[in-house]
């Protein structure tokens, strides 16, 4: 009985999950080089905001639920406004697919 509940809840949960999950690729090919994107969604889904890292280094407002690095700067994404608060950081050509907070700055 036990087993057969778990099956249960195993291909219930797989039915939730979505069906597709952004590539590498498709991650770069969503966010232009030399920018850091982020998206409104989990899952580069929504609107979608660039900022470029061609000009100044620094700290900018930012948002998003799923971000891009395609700089060639380590960046740091921030919980808070003006670059404080909790952190993470994603190195050149790499994406998170859902944040783990709504990002609302960033810094390269």
């Amino acid at each position: 009985m036990k087993k057969r509940l778990s099956t249960l809840a195993c291909a219930t949960l797989l039915t939730l999950l979505p069906l597709t999950v952004p590539t590498a690729a498709q991650a770069a090919g969503k966010c232009p080089k030399n920018d850091v994107c982020g998206w409104a969604q989990p899952h580069l889904k929504g609107k979608r905001y660039k900022q470029n890292t061609a000009g100044d280094h620094g700290c900018f407002p930012f948002t998003g639920r799923s971000v891009s690095n395609q700089s060639r700067y380590v960046t740091t994404f921030y919980r808070g406004s003006g670059c404080y608060g909790a952190t993470f950081k994603l190195k050149p050509g790499t994406y998170s697919a859902k944040t783990p907070w709504k990002v609302v700055s960033v810094s390269y």
